[in-house]
This record gives structure tokens, C-alpha cells and sequence, in this order.
């Protein structure tokens, strides 16, 4: 009996790492999307034959997951406030353990489910809809989404433009739940139902493809070059005056987030002020250039993009709006501060307004700064007021030499996608690369490697069905949660 006690148990733990191997193992490496679509079929397993408590499944699944997914969040951490490894490590583990709240309810919710509605239909519908709410909904600083690992199935990820990526996340979960019904239930019509999915998706996904890469040609170009200095502001210098050499004029030079210092903006003088400096230091050899700095005004400090004219005049600015908490605003300063004493001396910084700058007196550009990438709303809103192209100044090298600025390239390739645009990222330390409208990465400097790209990119004035209905869109989504909630309700008062 106690041999077949542990038998079960070893089981059961065998089958959670399992599916947390195929959770994270395509966060780690995009490339393999495919495994996502079988890491939730050890979960429904170990949930409808009582192996483990949902809770205690939730809290062991999200918490190893998220560490093995986030592992740099710790060296980061370290780099960010000197606080030491050990409290690096438990501020890290604190965060998973938050992040498995999300993974506790889904999975209570699905035994719920599995164990009360009798329609198989409303039983699974329930579980999809659920999770991809709260998925979009449940408050995180880094959104690692099921939808997100699928960036590399080009088909696939081409419905973002009419659903977003919640359809992605859903269409995933349906494959889980179909494979889980053919393989351990021996339900055949599952079979079906994956067949359909993918042969949905493949005509779907080369159809928006191939129209999408049609209007590429379409429009004005407007030529651009990216640098990645990487080490220091010398490095930029140097990689600026070789541009200048080997090229024509550019329409628009991009500098990373924090390429600058600090810019006092508070009032007329101080703009000309900063153009005198500017001209002296800088050889601009574009008609335009755009660049990352903290600004200071009246109001306070910001997270922000200027536009600098040939001239070298500030002529718009834009300020993060999307701001990340613990690192850009401090709240309980006065708790974490007995923990970490730097934590006190931090400036927290001011929300901006979502506006694209304006380039040439008629084009508009939408800047991202940041993390604000992996947020779909920012860049919503953007291509909505009329950007024709996103650029994304950021600036990874606090995550030294690990995964995270794969991660966030990939992350960030969806606003691509939703918005049909085309993405520009100048990161300080990589990645930075040009993205086409469909996803596609064109053209990038690898990670701590000093560079610059030099292209052209059409600026796009059609709007995607997803931008053009996007409240409609998500509120549909909720109404179907809503409506299966209800119908679920209905069915255990008749029971």
C-alpha cells in the first residue's frame, strides 16, 4: 500500500513537471512553439483523476514556471538595486509565488468545471474563456501570454490582426483539450476538431499573410537607421559619425531608450540651451532624430522620446505612459526600504500622454518605450490617433547576457501583427531589429553586439480589423464569458 502510495506520487509529480517543461520550454526558445500546445493535458489529467489538489497544482506549476521562465529576474534585481543575492532571490521567489494566484484559480475553476457541467461544450468553453480573461486581465509586470510562444507559426500568428492574441491563446488551449480527449479518453472526434483548427488557421494565416504583404509596396518609404551602442555614450558617438561616412541622409535616426542622461525642458531657455550643447557634441546626418532620455518640466520627471530636428531643436516630445512598478514609480517606499536602503533614494517618475510625435509636419509615429511593447494598448491607441509605423526605444542591458531581450523581442512582435506596422526597435544592448507588419523579423544587431541597420520601411495608413474594432472585439469576449458563466450557473441549479 505504501509502495503503491508512492507510486502515485511520483506520478503525479512526474506528469506536473512535464507539463511544466512543455509551459516553458517555448518562452525559453520560441522556436519550439508546438510544445505549447500539450502542456495542459498532464493538468486536466491530474485534475479530473484527483491526483492533486488544484490549489496545491496551481501554486507547484505557476511557481517553478515562472522561475524557470523569469530566471534572469533575480541577476536583474542584483544589477538594479545591489540589494545582494539573497534578497534578490527571495524578492524573486515572492513574485512567483504572487504570479501562481493565476494558476491557482484557473485550475480550481477547471475542476469546477470539469467535475459540474455535463455538456462537454459549456465544460471546456468555460475553462478557454476563463483562462483567457483573466490572462488578459490578471495584473503582472512582465504578460508571458499562452498566445505569446505561438510568434513563430506565421499562420497562426497572422489572426492576431482580426482577434488579437487572445484567439491565439484560445486556439492553443483547444488544441490541449482536444489532444487530451483523443489521447487519454479515446474520444475520436477530438481528432477532428485539431484537424479543423489547423487547416483553419493554415488557409486563414496564408490568406492575411499574403494580403498584408501585398501593401507593403504601397505608400511612402521613409529611410531609417537604428543604432545599439551597447557600452556608452562614446560608442553611440562613434556609431553615428561611421553612419554619417558610409550613407546617404537618412530620413530618421533612432537612438535607444536612456541615450541620454537627463533633459531639462522647463522652459524656453532650456530648449536653447540643449540645442547649443546638442550642435556642439552631435553630427546629425538625418533629417530627423529620435531619441530616448529622462526629462525633467515643471510638472516632474519623465520616461521620454524626443524628436530633434537638423538643427538640432527639440521639436515634440513624448513621455511614457505605461509605467513599470519598482522600477520607474515606488510604492511602499517606506517598507521596502528597511530591506533594500537604496530602494528610499529612487525618483519616481510621472505617467505621460498616448500621442504619436509628428515627423516632417505630416507623418505620424507612434513610440513605445520600453516594456511598454508587450502591452496591446499603447500601440491600440497609437494607430488609432494615425501612426503609420511604431518604433520601440528600449533599453535591456540591466538583464546582462541572458534570455531576457530574446524574450522581449518576441513578446513584442504581436503590436506588429494587431496594428499592421511595421515595428523599428533600438535597443541600448539588443535586440534591435526592423519587423515587418506580418511578424517577421527583416533585419537585427544580435544581443551586446555594437551595431546599426539601415533601411527602408513603408509608413502605412490602412488600419488592421482588429484596430478598427477593437472595443467591439474585446467586449464579445466578454460577453461570451459572461454568457458561458451563466449557462454554467443554470446547469448546476437544475442539477
Amino acid at each position: 500500500m505504501l509502495r503503491s502510495s508512492y507510486n502515485r506520487h511520483m506520478q503525479s509529480l512526474f506528469l506536473i513537471f512535464l507539463s511544466i517543461g512543455l509551459f516553458t520550454a517555448p518562452f525559453l526558445n520560441f522556436n519550439l512553439f508546438f510544445l505549447s500546445w500539450f502542456f495542459f493535458v498532464p493538468i486536466l489529467y491530474l485534475i479530473e483523476n484527483n491526483k492533486i489538489s488544484p490549489s496545491k497544482l496551481g501554486l507547484t506549476f505557476g511557481t517553478i514556471s515562472l522561475l524557470i521562465a523569469t530566471y534572469w529576474m533575480t541577476a536583474t534585481l542584483l544589477r538594479l538595486t545591489g540589494a545582494g543575492w539573497g534578497i534578490s532571490i527571495i524578492s524573486h521567489l515572492l513574485y512567483c509565488l504572487y504570479e501562481s494566484s493565476f494558476y491557482i484559480i484557473v485550475f480550481l475553476f477547471t475542476s469546477l468545471s470539469i467535475r459540474k457541467a455535463s455538456n462537454i461544450w459549456l465544460k471546456y468553453l468555460c475553462v478557454i474563456f476563463l483562462y483567457i480573461i483573466f490572462e488578459e486581465n490578471f495584473p503582472r509586470i512582465f504578460p508571458y501570454k499562452i498566445g505569446n510562444t505561438q510568434i513563430l507559426f506565421s499562420e497562426m500568428s497572422q489572426l492576431i490582426s482580426i482577434l488579437g492574441i487572445n484567439i491565439v491563446s484560445a486556439l492553443v488551449l483547444t488544441i490541449n483539450i482536444a489532444s487530451y480527449e483523443l489521447a487519454i479518453k479515446n474520444n475520436n472526434k477530438a481528432a477532428y476538431i485539431i484537424i479543423t483548427i489547423f487547416l483553419f488557421v493554415l488557409m486563414m494565416g496564408s490568406s492575411i499573410e499574403k494580403n498584408t504583404n501585398k501593401y507593403h509596396a504601397r505608400g511612402a518609404n521613409i529611410r531609417v537607421a537604428i543604432l545599439q551602442p551597447v557600452s556608452s555614450l562614446k560608442k553611440l558617438i562613434h556609431l553615428q559619425d561611421t553612419i554619417n561616412e558610409s550613407s546617404k541622409i537618412q530620413d530618421l535616426t533612432i537612438w535607444p531608450e536612456s541615450s541620454l542622461d537627463k533633459v531639462i525642458v522647463k522652459n524656453k531657455e532650456d530648449y536653447i540651451n540643449f540645442q547649443k550643447k546638442f550642435a556642439r557634441k552631435f553630427k546629425i546626418n538625418s533629417e530627423a532624430l529620435l531619441l530616448g532620455s529622462i526629462t525633467q518640466n515643471k510638472q516632474g520627471y519623465y520616461n521620454s522620446a524626443l524628436l530633434i530636428n537638423k538643427e538640432s531643436e527639440i521639436t515634440d516630445i513624448y513621455s511614457k505612459n505605461k509605467l513599470m512598478i519598482f522600477g520607474e514609480y515606488y510604492p511602499l517606499r517606506n517598507l521596502v526600504a528597511k530591506i533594500i536602503p537604496i530602494y528610499d533614494s529612487f525618483i519616481s517618475l510621472d505617467k505621460g500622454k498616448i500621442r504619436p510625435l509628428i515627423l516632417k509636419k505630416k507623418t505620424n509615429i507612434g513610440v513605445i518605450i520600453c516594456y511598454e511593447d508587450l502591452f496591446e494598448e499603447n500601440s491600440m491607441k497609437l494607430t488609432q490617433m494615425g501612426s503609420e509605423i511604431l518604433i520601440n526605444l528600449t533599453n535591456d542591458k540591466w538583464y546582462g547576457d541572458s534570455l531576457a531581450p530574446y524574450q522581449h523581442l518576441m513578446l513584442a512582435i504581436p503590436r506588429s501583427i494587431e496594428n499592421k506596422r511595421f515595428l523599428i526597435r533600438s535597443t541600448y544592448n539588443g535586440l534591435s531589429a526592423i519587423i515587418s507588419p506580418t511578424g517577421k523579423i527583416l533585419n537585427k544587431v544580435e544581443t551586446n553586439v555594437s551595431g546599426y541597420l539601415l533601411d527602408e520601411v513603408v509608413l502605412r495608413k490602412d488600419k488592421s480589423f482588429y484596430t478598427m474594432n477593437y472595443a467591439n472585439i474585446k467586449m464579445i469576449y466578454y460577453l461570451i464569458f459572461v454568457s458561458l458563466v451563466l449557462l454554467f450557473i443554470k446547469e448546476l441549479r437544475n442539477k
